[in-house]
């Protein structure tokens, strides 16, 4: 386990507008890796509550590129929220985590770092990650990386789509649903998803800071 220097990301987010895309970057194999928050982010966080949402957009960046986080209690995934920051202004990601943390993320440690791509939308990363063990279920997570520095919250993405070429998917495997999740929205809403000759396509309705694509596949 690492600590995580939280701070400086979020500073450059809300001082660019933009969240760096290498944060997205899959490192560390298929292995899930554990950061822990250093007290200086947590002090930071404390007396800057209005760059909460900063701090979850590179919350979800993490989680998209298959890493874990930890508080400095040892809170893992979020599940407690005992820490030095306010947890009301974070318990909603962390509480969502927590809640899906077998279906959307802990079987997910494979990358497929180029199964997935954006159209109608900019500042988005987006990572397409398998299960080992599952071959019937993909997870996409699109994270935001556009950032309003005047209003302290994401810059709200609506009707785009996520792009999948049918060469990524496993052999004979087609996709045959796809659900929303969010921490701040609806979940388990099904998506429009359909072929396009060599490609498959689900529209996205909306994305604040962070949708996690739960896609179900289907073998001939």
């Amino acid at each position: 386990m690492d600590s995580l220097d939280a701070t400086t990301g979020i500073r450059r987010t809300v001082r660019t507008g933009v969240m760096d895309a290498k944060l997205l970057r899959p490192v560390h194999g298929t292995l899930p890796y554990q950061n822990v928050l250093g007290s200086g982010d947590t002090r930071y966080l404390r007396d800057h509550p209005e760059h909460a949402t900063a701090f979850k957009m590179h919350v979800a960046a993490h989680y998209a590129r298959g890493d874990w986080m930890a508080a400095p209690h040892g809170n893992f995934g979020g599940i407690g929220q005992s820490w030095d920051p306010d947890p009301a202004a974070y318990q909603d990601i962390f509480r969502f985590i927590s809640r899906y943390a077998e279906r959307l993320f802990n079987p997910f440690t494979q990358s497929m770092s180029d199964a997935g791509r954006l159209e109608g939308a900019k500042r988005v990363g987006v990572a397409v990650r398998a299960a080992p063990g599952d071959p019937n279920r993909l997870i996409a997570h699109l994270v935001n990386r556009g950032y309003d520095s005047t209003r302290h919250d994401a810059v709200k993405k609506r009707d785009f789509t996520l792009i999948i070429a049918a060469r990524q998917l496993p052999d004979g495997a087609a996709i045959q649903s796809a659900r929303l999740f969010s921490y701040d929205g609806p979940n388990g809403a099904a998506l429009s998803v359909r072929r396009d000759g060599r490609t498959w396509r689900v529209a996205i309705p909306v994305l604040r800071v962070w949708d996690v694509i739960e896609i179900s596949l289907v073998y001939s």
